[in-house]
């Protein structure tokens, strides 16, 4: 068990009329080593919240994490986070964006700038270690800001809506690269998505959430022991992208499509657009 989250909840105070705001009531929730959960719920039912709570970034309200038999009261460069935007300094190049994490932690520079070189070639931009971010397309920009997470190795990657921006066939590249890097390194993978298809695709587990006060409305195992796209045409894979629609009820994103909708694109090439 490398993360306990015990009775995490969160309340933001607030100088409104409406009073104070629970974005979480307290849940419980264990995470094995190497494990990819997915968190897939309504927006502002605290996802990115608890992401910011376990990255030691937030202070609970009550309850505490519990990261490799520590409570997590702080942030640990042992524990990456990778936003929905690249965030990358445009003066810098891809190399040097992948860099500046190991730079603020006073890593050594050599054996980084060789990690980095490694990591780079594994996401297919070994030849762009010297480009700048405007010169690159949206899914490579994503390749950078995941290889700077991996350059130096953490055991739990936390991922809030990463590749919500990419086109359909660029998401579905990264959602394979990311497994390809992240399962035979034993990476503990957090995954926060509105892309039902994409959680069940990805995860060992989903993790369904309610509206504000956000809770666990739900968690399904996915017996996939391999991830590839020809899987999105088993009908077990559509029983569980609507196993999760069950769970999230009338109370689904109002832009989300439809479940029929998403049964007819699961046997496209591609990951289907099924929030």
């Amino acid at each position: 068990m490398i993360l306990q989250l015990h009775d995490i909840s969160k309340t933001y105070r607030t100088r409104t009329a409406q009073g104070n705001v629970q974005a979480l009531t307290p849940l419980n929730l264990d995470i094995d080593e190497g494990e990819l959960v997915s968190f897939v719920g309504p927006s502002g039912c605290g996802k990115s919240t608890l992401l910011n709570i376990v990255a030691g970034l937030l202070p609970p309200t009550t309850g505490e994490v519990v990261f490799d038999g520590a409570a997590m009261t702080e942030p640990s460069r042992r524990v990456g986070f990778m936003f929905q935007q690249p965030v990358l300094l445009p003066w810098r190049s891809v190399q040097k964006n992948v860099l500046l994490p190991s730079e603020v932690f006073g890593l050594d520079p050599e054996e980084m700038k060789r990690r980095a070189e490694d990591v780079l070639r594994l996401v297919g931009l070994g030849d762009f270690r010297g480009a700048l971010p405007q010169h690159l397309s949206g899914g490579m920009q994503q390749r950078v800001a995941l290889a700077r997470v991996l350059v130096y190795q953490p055991k739990v990657l936390l991922m809030d809506e990463p590749f919500g921006a990419l086109d359909e066939f660029t998401r579905e590249t990264m959602n394979l690269e990311l497994l390809k890097l992240t399962k035979p390194e034993g990476i503990t993978v957090l995954f926060v998505t509105h892309n039902i298809s994409e959680a069940v695709f990805l995860a060992d587990r989903v993790v369904v959430m309610s509206p504000r006060p956000g809770r666990i409305s739900g968690i399904i195992d996915v017996p996939f022991s391999q991830r590839k796209i020809d899987v999105m045409r088993d009908p077990a894979f559509t029983d569980l992208v609507f196993q999760v629609r069950s769970l999230l009820g009338d109370e689904a994103d109002d832009d989300s499509a439809s479940a029929e909708a998403d049964s007819r694109e699961l046997g496209k090439e591609g990951l289907a657009h099924g929030y």
